[in-house]
């Protein structure tokens, strides 16, 4: 379960299972960021050269003990390759512990703040605006999988109690459910962009049709729909107002001049949010074993397309329409 907190992909009884819960990765980002504080406070590093050696030599020690615990905590059925250990705790180790070194350092945090201001304005405009359109995606696609789960409420009960009646397992099976959240979250906007959601071999579901599948016994999967839902349709106008609102962040500047300016500041948004989506699909998808289940969740460049196109949309919208008018003003201001 450590291992699995990491995304590392697990082997059980010769099938592989990469469905990871997206929830319980935050728990050793979060206490390696705390053990880069505590560097910071009893062995602060005073050069650039020092930070890089504090935080690689903490990295290599940390990677190190996820590659002894894959080789023995493996089970008869169960266990995770020295690779898979070794990547996915590397990642995550190296960002958590340079986040908290640099966190815990006053000057590593007025390093970085000058670094931030020598970066180009069109460059944090650019990525302001990607933070506005991914946040709105996010934060309305976790509203409609929270109403979708609430509506089936009793049905995810009563799935609960048949499969884990006991108290004991009850528990573990909520914290389970809890830690993948984030994980149907992002199905809910690859959903909700009209993409296709794979629930196994035989099984999906989008806005426009639903096909019937094996889905897995699992609480959450409560919340998946028994026929399309015309309601939920309307949903492609979100990633249209992300871009919107995108375009409105981009534009407030006043430092988009020229169509040269313009142009690029819709094009990066474009790119980050679909290279943004991208990721996170890819994190939240996998496969739960063989056969029917080796595909489970969206796909990855189909959100990613999907997205930064519809986000692409609403941010060229907002900005060309921003400046026609600009462009007319001044038109019919001179004397």
């Amino acid at each position: 379960m450590w291992l699995v907190g990491h995304h590392a992909v697990v082997t059980v009884s010769g099938t592989t299972v990469s469905l990871l819960p997206l929830g319980l990765m935050l728990v050793p980002l979060a206490l390696t960021v705390r053990a880069g504080v505590w560097i910071a406070r009893v062995a602060p590093p005073t050069t650039r050269s020092g930070f890089v050696r504090v935080v690689a030599m903490a990295t290599a020690t940390y990677t190190a003990i996820a590659v002894l615990v894959s080789g023995v905590a493996a089970l008869e059925t169960t266990s995770v390759s020295v690779t898979a250990a070794m990547t996915s705790a590397a990642l995550v180790s190296g960002f958590g512990f340079s986040a908290g070194v640099v966190r815990g350092l006053p000057q590593s945090r007025e390093r970085v703040a000058r670094l931030r201001e020598r970066a180009p304005l069109a460059l944090r405009d650019v990525v302001r605006a990607t933070a506005v359109s991914v946040m709105t995606l996010v934060g309305v696609a976790a509203a409609l999988a929270g109403i979708a789960f609430v509506a089936h409420l009793d049905e995810a009960v009563a799935l609960g109690r048949s499969i884990a009646p006991g108290p004991g397992s009850g528990l573990f099976l909520t914290l389970v459910a809890i830690a993948y959240v984030p994980n149907f979250v992002m199905w809910a906007a690859a959903y909700g962009l009209g993409t296709t959601v794979s629930l196994g071999t035989g099984g999906s579901v989008s806005v426009l049709s639903v096909k019937a599948g094996a889905i897995p016994a699992f609480p959450l999967f409560a919340a998946v729909p028994d026929t399309p839902n015309p309601w939920v349709r309307a949903f492609v106008v979100v990633p249209v107002v992300a871009g919107l609102l995108a375009g409105w962040v981009l534009v407030r500047t006043g430092r988009l001049v020229d169509l040269k300016s313009r142009a690029i500041g819709v094009g990066g948004v474009t790119l980050l949010t679909a290279m943004i989506l991208g990721v996170l699909a890819y994190l939240s998808a996998g496969a739960l074993g063989s056969d029917r289940l080796s595909s489970m969740g969206p796909s990855a460049w189909v959100v990613a397309v999907a997205g930064g196109v519809l986000v692409g949309v609403g941010t060229l919208a907002f900005v060309g329409v921003a400046w026609g008018w600009n462009h007319r003003y001044s038109l019919v201001s001179l004397p």
